[in-house]
């Protein structure tokens, strides 16, 4: 894990996070342009007279992709100096993951050249720098709100380090989260990634924050279920067809979120939180109408450690 209360708490806000999401906001790409926050709203007032910046247009043209994609990006960046560039690992970047691919070869270093560029012109390191004491508040809450109450031994089961797992909060992140990693040699040298929008009450956000790391080890798993068990892909096309979420708009990701969420339950309940009809009734009101059913197929994995088919 990141660390322990008894050590100087670190700024959660992560600039590379943010400074790619601005160039999302301004390309007006959904999931990062919605105003929802006064941070969101002081951001784009500052910057929305770059939205001709190369890398806006570039952004706005060519990448048609939006949500994890752009945590994915951020955290396979580096900064040296006043300069960021692609780490030398970055395979989870470009690699055709299982829910689809995006980011390639070629508009990865195109991106870099031209986010440079922006963050020179637009100096944005000032106007990050600005926001420290508002970051730092927003830090020091999720650090007495939550973090104690984050089992990190947990994860362990599912090849995820806790020494190599970290959080990002972001102000101009939408309501909810994204996961994404950075590939090791092995998944126990692999850094996992649970991010995080701001609230006002961080004590609720445990299954975002479970949520999110589970992707990790879920979404890869559901590419194989989807593919082996019939009864989890008759689910999934059933969901899929139904869902009101046009982010979820493929039977993979469909796949991926169904496991999600089942192990975000079997957490919450080996934890000894809540109810298990009363989260299945919450993920129902989603529109994962067998979540039940696939809560009882990763209860199957569990208890015999095998691939249910």
């Amino acid at each position: 894990m990141q660390l322990s209360l008894d050590k100087t708490i670190p700024n959660l806000i992560d600039e590379r996070y943010e400074l790619v999401a601005l160039v999302f906001r301004l390309a007006e790409k959904q999931s990062h342009s919605e105003l929802r926050n006064d941070h969101q709203k002081i951001v784009y007032e500052t910057f929305k007279d770059f939205k001709k910046h190369p890398i806006v247009l570039y952004t706005k043209e060519h990448l048609d992709f939006s949500y994890d994609a752009v945590l994915k990006m951020a955290i396979h960046l580096k900064k040296i100096g006043d300069r960021f560039d692609l780490i030398g690992n970055h395979e989870a970047l470009i690699f055709e993951d299982t829910i689809e691919s995006r980011w390639t070869n070629e508009n990865i270093h195109k991106f870099v050249e031209l986010l440079n560029d922006f963050y020179k012109v637009t100096n944005y390191s000032t106007f990050f720098k600005s926001n420290t004491d508002f970051y730092m508040e927003h830090s020091k809450r999720f650090y007495q709100e939550l973090f104690d109450d984050i089992d990190f031994e947990w994860f362990k089961r599912y090849g995820i380090n806790p020494d190599n797992q970290r959080i990002i909060l972001s102000p101009t992140d939408e309501p909810e989260g994204y996961g994404a990693s950075i590939s090791g040699d092995t998944p126990s040298d692999t850094i996992v990634y649970s991010c995080l929008a701001i609230s006002d009450d961080y004590s609720k956000k445990l299954g975002i924050i479970v949520h999110e790391y589970m992707h990790f080890y879920c979404n890869p798993l559901g590419v194989v279920l989807y593919k082996e068990n019939d009864s989890f892909k008759k689910w999934v096309e059933e969901t899929t067809e139904k869902t009101p979420y046009t982010f979820y708009n493929s039977p993979e990701i469909i796949a991926s979120e169904y496991l999600v969420r089942a192990y975000t339950i079997f957490y919450m309940i080996e934890n000894g939180l809540g109810e298990l009809n009363e989260w299945f009734e919450i993920e129902k009101s989603q529109g994962f109408t067998y979540i039940e059913e696939v809560y009882d197929l990763i209860k199957i994995k569990e208890k015999y450690n095998v691939q249910p088919n």
